[in-house]
């Protein structure tokens, strides 16, 4: 019996010791810094029945409607707009950069999402350097992109990102000019 009881209090303190391990290290996910405005943002999103295309016209129109109500709202700051919703999963494709001699191009395979001008006022994400998007790339103009701190980094060490071209896909594909770099999230 004393054993037993020896053992059912090891077992107890090592319980005690876990839950209290646990707490600290849950108490420091809330403080990590995710680089999003969590403590303000609410994400929805729209599914779309199988067969159902997002490109109909009707569904466009709803989606703009919808848009039109929350923005309209005086107690939503920003609405934006994105393929993904953040920390939602991801897509990668393949890009190229440098100089516009195909020699010098580099491929690398990041992770991406499609995102409207006011993506980064409605999720708070900071930009470090640029203007962001501007959504003037519609109207026949050089398409624009923004990057995060870690891939200008990675793609231009020791350069300034600011207006260089990404090509996504192939070396020929239309070149996309930075004009922002996004805090890391």
């Amino acid at each position: 019996r004393d054993g037993l009881l020896a053992l059912q209090a090891a077992l107890s303190v090592i319980l005690l010791v876990g839950a209290a391990l646990f707490v600290r290290s849950l108490g420091q996910v809330r403080a990590l810094d995710v680089g999003f405005d969590v403590d303000r943002l609410i994400v929805a999103s729209v599914d779309f029945a199988e067969g159902e295309a997002p490109a109909d016209p009707v569904v466009g129109a709803g989606l703009r409607e919808t848009w039109a109500q929350l923005a309209g709202d005086p107690r939503v700051e920003a609405v934006g707009r994105s393929a993904l919703a953040p920390m939602w999963g991801f897509s990668s494709t393949r890009f190229y950069s440098g100089a516009d001699s195909a020699d010098s191009f580099q491929p690398q395979i990041p992770t991406f999402t499609a995102v409207t001008p006011s993506y980064f006022d409605a999720t708070g994400l900071r930009l470090v350097k640029g203007t962001g998007l501007t959504g003037n790339d519609i109207d026949g103009n050089r398409p624009e992109v923004v990057v995060n701190e870690a891939m200008a980094a990675v793609v231009w060490p020791d350069e300034e990102p600011l207006g260089r071209c990404l090509r996504f896909g192939t070396r020929d594909a239309p070149c996309y000019s930075v004009v922002g770099v996004a805090e890391n999230t």
